[in-house]
């Protein structure tokens, strides 16, 4: 059978075909929460730089393993051709290659006319357009401006050792998250070094957030072109290996950041007549006492990541002032907590990201799951009640010109159950726990499961997938505007005083809502 090219091959869906391909990178995926391996993939290229994501299934694992490895070229007879799945694709085709029990694989001489390297290098505007949008793994090549050290933090799995990293990418300061092994691919001695991180996942929180997965490489300094083009760009400006700033607060190691300007609320309530501390981060600990309920536990925000702002109802649609356009729907939470400590007590806001941490799920899932009408708060806020908790606060306009401890959370650190120190839960997982960095190789594991009972034409996208989302989407969708329904003088809003407390990251106006103050305590938990 006559070798074909990539680009030949991906036009034969369903046949067995063969090819001459040198492996670019290998990689074990696997279930982070198990550390199963549930396949062995590979970025295939041809000589004419066409690239290709390449499959070995869990159980023909051992049969090939030894037979191929990273930067050889080979000759692989007998694979078949399906759909790629929608989403993380690590290159960017809409194909993969499926090895089979009678896939071929023999080695060729390296006569170099297929590259040694190559990737599909991302810049800042389409950085952009991924955010959140996961069908493609993202590459970026920049200057590493900042390395932090590799250290510890509590995720849903358990500890897992992460580094983060700043590239200059464009003049644009960009964060990259490493997690467990891939936080040892770097150390700090690569400062000001060109850095390629291939295969990540885009968020914003600010700036541009990268994650890593299990298809993640770094690459320091390699030598292509595109690195000289970087460091003749950027490392020849006088500005070219500066410092990226970092606020004090986020300076040193987790716990360096949780002592961070500790104080005790009665110094922070005594702070609040002294107004140059205005804008100062403050760390607290203190225990959450109760929940106010009088303004509820959530509000109904645009859908828009980078919006947030709450909505207007209008007769039969909601309306975003800030998008100016119609919008769809999506509850944040919004919960007010009373907290103590030895020496006074105090009132703050907990939005969507930080309540996250504390609930371990979203606000969205959350009205979804209790949409029977009850006016009750959630069993899982209401646990929360009892709980110590180091709360970072920063002293906003509202605080100083009212002198009024009514703080808003910009971060909260974890306490350990078993040995009282607090630790850290990811950010950006959280952020995104449902579809977060390694939700892919989830949902490849339970694919892999299906291709070994097929013997028809596979194909790894599960249509069903799609309907069951849309579904689950309408869902919640349908959950908030039943609540509105029951609620009909409920517009989402508070009272002024109360909307200079929000934090500035949910952009949001919002005026009084009638309504009963309701406290919820530990001591008034409903018995299980």
């Amino acid at each position: 059978m006559a070798c074909r090219s990539l680009s030949e091959i991906k036009t034969m869906r369903g046949k067995e075909v063969t090819g001459k391909t040198r492996v670019l990178r290998l990689w074990d995926a696997m279930i982070i929460n198990t550390g199963d391996i549930v396949s062995l993939d590979m970025i295939l290229i041809d000589q004419e730089g066409i690239m290709m994501h390449g499959v070995i299934n869990k159980a023909y694992i051992e049969k090939f393993r030894s037979f191929i490895q990273e930067g050889n070229v080979y000759t692989i007879t007998n694979v078949k051709v399906t759909q790629a799945a929608q989403k993380f694709r690590p290159v960017e085709n809409d194909m993969i290659i499926l090895f089979s029990p009678t896939t071929n694989i023999e080695k060729m001489e390296d006569n170099e006319d297929i590259p040694e390297n190559c990737f599909n290098f991302t810049n800042i505007d389409t950085l952009g357009r991924r955010v959140g949008v996961d069908t493609y793994l993202s590459d970026v090549i920049g200057v590493a401006a900042h390395i932090g050290p590799n250290e510890e933090t509590k995720t849903h799995f358990g500890l897992s050792r992460i580094r983060d990293i700043v590239l200059l990418i464009e003049d644009q300061e960009v964060k990259v998250r490493l997690w467990c092994p891939k936080a040892e691919l770097i150390d700090s001695d690569a400062k000001g070094s060109v850095i390629i991180v291939a295969s990540t996942t885009v968020r914003k929180f600010g700036r541009y957030s990268l994650s890593s997965n299990s298809a993640t490489r770094v690459y320091i300094n390699l030598p292509i072109p595109e690195t000289i083009e970087v460091q003749s760009r950027i490392c020849s400006d006088e500005n070219i290996i500066r410092e990226v700033h970092t606020d004090d607060h986020l300076k040193g190691t987790l716990e360096d950041q949780m002592r961070y300007n500790r104080k005790t609320l009665e110094e922070l309530n005594l702070i609040l007549f002294n107004s140059p501390n205005q804008g100062r981060i403050y760390t607290v600990e203190a225990v959450i006492d109760a929940v106010n309920t009088k303004y509820g536990w959530y509000y109904t925000s645009c859908s828009v990541d980078n919006c947030k702002k709450a909505l207007e109802k209008r007769t039969d649609h909601y309306y975003c002032s800030k998008c100016d356009k119609n919008a769809e729907p999506k509850a944040r939470y919004k919960i007010k907590l009373e907290i103590s400590d030895s020496t006074a007590s105090a009132t703050c806001v907990l939005f969507e990201k930080e309540a996250q941490k504390l609930i371990n799920e979203s606000a969205d899932l959350m009205v979804a799951s209790v949409s029977n009408g009850s006016n009750e708060i959630p069993r899982s806020i209401q646990e929360i009640c009892g709980q110590k908790i180091i709360f970072q606060f920063r002293l906003t306009d509202y605080n100083i010109q009212s002198c009024r401890p009514d703080y808003t959370v910009s971060r909260l650190f974890l306490m350990d159950e078993n040995n009282s120190a607090a630790t850290v839960r990811n950010d950006e997982m959280v952020q995104h726990f449902a579809h977060g960095p390694f939700w892919w190789e989830t949902q490849k594991a339970q694919r892999m499961k299906d291709m070994q009972a097929m013997t028809q034409e596979e194909d790894l996208v599960d249509p069903q997938d799609d309907i069951e989302y849309e579904a689950q989407k309408k869902k919640r969708q349908l959950a908030i505007e039943d609540k509105d329904k029951d609620d009909p003088g409920k517009q989402d809003k508070t009272s002024d005083s109360d909307a200079k407390t929000t934090d500035p990251r949910e952009d949001k106006e919002t005026e009084e809502e009638q309504g009963e103050e309701v406290m919820i305590t530990k001591d008034k938990l409903p018995k299980k």
